[in-house]
Formats: structure tokens, sequence, C-alpha cells
């Protein structure tokens, strides 16, 4: 497939695994977090199992019975969990095994969502885990490492359309390309966005407010609001969400200046999209 290319985070996780009992990789969907994981494992680990919480039947008894999950699991190192954040009692369950035993490399999580309190995802592995956060890909990365392609203006321009989302980016047909990303963005705000449960989101306000992000030069919180004439507060809730999908990415100002924080596209494919100049 042409976007099995090598990572740069690669050797970083490699390294991770080496010294930390758990690893988390997160990033928005797309961005080739179970791709870099199973070519570890047919190049790298022997031993790695994997596993996924988009099955109901796994997220179910990962959540309700996570001891019973993870013994099934007993020789995998590491276990690979695939969208972790969908079971949270996971996680006090994962610092109890480590807890007992903190051999490096026994845990590989992934994740399209921030761990964090939006998930009712506690705290539990603070300085037991350590996280890689995966972007789209680069142009170093798109070429590849043999690769006698130059990174032009060119190159730049392409990139600019396309993005560097593996196995949307590489799709030549404009049409297919575009439904390709219609039905990420689509998937983003009917769906992810709903992970959430304690906050009321609004999936056709999500769009908006990710394709102004897109079409402004600079996308503060309160220019998207009066772009749509929606509550500051209201689209900050939205945002944050975004955010913890890592849909978007938070720019904050130098702490000292009197800036304020924009919010961008994670990707130039998305934001041309979107309608990005």
């Amino acid at each position: 497939m042409p976007h099995l290319r090598t990572r740069l985070a690669q050797e970083v996780l490699l390294k991770r695994l080496k010294y930390s009992p758990v690893v988390a990789i997160q990033g928005a969907r797309q961005t080739g977090k179970s791709t870099l994981a199973k070519i570890l494992a047919k190049d790298r680990l022997k031993q790695i199992q994997t596993v996924t919480l988009d099955l109901l039947e796994e997220q179910h008894q990962a959540q309700s019975a996570p001891q019973t999950f993870l013994s099934r699991f007993s020789t995998a190192h590491p276990l690979v969990i695939d969208e972790a954040q969908k079971a949270p009692a996971l996680f006090d369950a994962i610092k109890y095994q480590v807890d007992e035993n903190r051999t490096p490399g026994r845990f590989l999580l992934l994740g399209s969502t921030e761990f964090s309190l939006l998930q009712n995802i506690r705290e539990s592995l603070t300085g037991r885990m350590g996280r890689i956060r995966l972007y789209p890909m680069i142009g170093k990365e798109l070429v590849g490492e043999s690769s006698s392609t130059k990174i032009d203006r060119s190159f730049i321009l392409k990139y600019s359309e396309c993005g560097g989302m593996p196995g949307i980016c590489f799709v030549r047909d404009h049409q297919a390309r575009s439904n390709l990303l219609q039905d990420w963005i689509d998937l983003t705000c009917s769906r992810d966005l709903h992970q959430f449960k304690r906050l009321k989101l609004d999936s056709d306000l999500a769009y908006q407010i990710l394709q102004q992000t897109a079409l402004q030069e600079q996308p503060t919180q309160a220019s998207i609001a009066r772009a749509l004439r929606v509550d500051g507060r209201k689209v900050l809730t939205h945002l944050k969400a975004l955010c913890e999908l890592f849909v978007l990415t938070k720019l904050d100002p130098y702490p000292l200046g009197q800036g304020k924080s924009l919010y961008l596209p994670l990707d130039a494919g998305v934001a041309h999209f979107l309608g990005a100049n």
C-alpha cells in the first residue's frame, strides 16, 4: 500500500517502549496510529497482540470487567489497545497491573481522543505513561527516505491541497479524495463529537466552526462567534471538544503578549477542502 511509509515517530515509540510500562499514541482518526502499530508488530515486536475497543463486545468487557479483559492477553508484550478511551475503567486496571509489575513496554494505548476528564478518565497513569502525539505526515515522510523527490514549491502546493492524512492524501482522483474528506468530517461531527456525553454539542455547529477555522486568517473564539452569530461560550465548548479529538490545534499567544489563542485545522488537506485559501 502506498501510504505505508516510515514515520518519524517510529524510533521514538520504540525508545519509549524500552523505558515506560505504558506508552500512548494519540492523534486524530486517519493519522496512522493503528498502521504504525501493525508495522512494528510485523517487523520489530514479535510478542505484540492487538485488540480494538471499536468492537462493542470488547468495549463492554473492558469497561465492566477490566481485570478479566486484561488477563486474556497475559502473554502480550506489548498489548495494543486501540481506541482505549472508550473504556475509562480500563485505565485504573492498567495502573494496578503496572504497579505490580513495572516491566517496560507492557501496554501500548492508541486513542483518537485525549485521555482526559471529558472522557471520565482519571489521571491514574500519571508518571507511568509516555505519550506520543501522531500528526498527519509531513513532507519528509510523504516522499520516503530513499526518494529523490524534492520538497519544492510545487510539492508544497500539492501538499496544501492533499494534506498528509494516510489513506486520503495518496488518492489521486480529486472527487474520490473529496468524498473521503467529507466522510471524515461527517464522522467527526456526527459521531466522534458525541463521545463527550456530559456536553451538549451540536453537530451542525461543530461543522460550521470547523469551516470557520479554515476560512479565517486568524480564527479565534471571538471571531468565530461573530461570524456565526453564536454565543462565545457555546463556541468555546465546541472548540475544546474538537481539540480533544485532535481535529483542531490550539495555538496560544506568547505569554507576555496581548494576542488571543488561534484554532487551526490539523491537516492542510482538511483546511483546503473546507475552503482555505
